[in-house]
């Protein structure tokens, strides 16, 4: 009986040994997935951090675009403004420029027909042959002798 008690006694120790060797084994394993996990968990954690950060600037980023648009907008009102403002003074400038120069070629119409009755009447003068009386009307000047 000796025999075999010691026999089992040796495969109890060789299980024993194998039993140890694997538990301390499965425990480095557990370690290792442990590291591994809280080294997940703190990659997470940080991108969590840079997801929220990015978030924030996205948000600073958009208002920032829509106030800049608010008032690019109302640069270009502004800007719309002067143009129709440049136009109706310039649509005005024409206007007062077309009523001067009708006017003034009113003024030289008359002028010239003045001028021209002017003319007919002194030629019918010195056609009549009665030079003494001085035409009425401002006077003018004679050309030629």
């Amino acid at each position: 009986m000796k025999a075999s008690e010691s026999s089992r006694l040796r495969l109890e120790g060789s299980l024993r040994g194998e039993l140890e060797s694997r538990w301390e084994k499965l425990q480095g394993l557990m370690e290792e997935r442990l590291w591994a996990l809280q080294g997940h968990r703190e990659q997470e954690s940080h991108l969590l951090e840079q997801c929220q950060g990015l978030d924030a600037a996205v948000a600073q980023l958009t208002k920032f675009v829509q106030q800049n648009q608010a008032s690019l907008n109302r640069v270009l009102l502004a800007e719309e403004k002067a143009w129709d403002a440049k136009g109706r003074l310039e649509e005005s400038r024409a206007g007062e420029l077309a009523t001067y120069v009708q006017e003034n070629l009113k003024a030289v119409q008359l002028a010239g027909e003045l001028t021209r009755q002017e003319v007919h009447g002194e030629l019918a003068l010195v056609r009549g042959g009665s030079v003494s009386h001085p035409p009425r009307g401002p006077p003018t000047h004679r050309m030629g002798p």
